[in-house]
């Protein structure tokens, strides 16, 4: 398994990570994919890669607070006003109500915000199927 590892540029503001921001293929690891057959399922491979899980399986630079009060803290959360009143009280785009990355950026060059192992088949398999 090789990992891999996910770095945000330099943020001199307040972000807000929304569910599935990260490398979310739109199904499950469960999921079998649309009906008609036309695409294959996309596990999402990015442990809590849509936050719905809390904190955890990842890690960070930045440290974790449930009220913001200095650059450079995040919590995971649906509101980001709870965490910060100066952000604006939004959901997440993918039901509105679920978990999210609200993060107050700080200036430090080179800070990881998310950090975790990404399993990858260092030999896929490759199959074709007639036109």
């Amino acid at each position: 398994m090789a990992r891999g590892l996910v770095r945000a540029a330099q943020c001199k503001r307040a972000a807000v990570l929304r569910s599935g921001d990260l490398f979310d293929g739109g199904f499950g690891p469960d999921d079998a994919g649309p009906e008609d057959g036309s695409k294959p399922p996309v596990p999402n491979l990015v442990p809590n890669g849509d936050f719905s899980a809390g904190n955890t399986q990842f890690s960070s630079d930045y440290s974790y607070a449930d009220i913001n009060t200095v650059e450079g803290e995040y919590t995971v959360g649906t509101n980001p006003q709870a965490f910060n009143s100066n952000l604006l009280m939004i959901g997440d785009h993918t039901t509105g109500d679920g978990l999210m990355f609200i993060g107050n950026g700080k200036a430090t060059p080179d800070r990881v915000w998310y950090s975790g192992p990404i399993a990858v088949n260092p030999e896929p398999s490759i199959s074709s199927r007639p036109g």
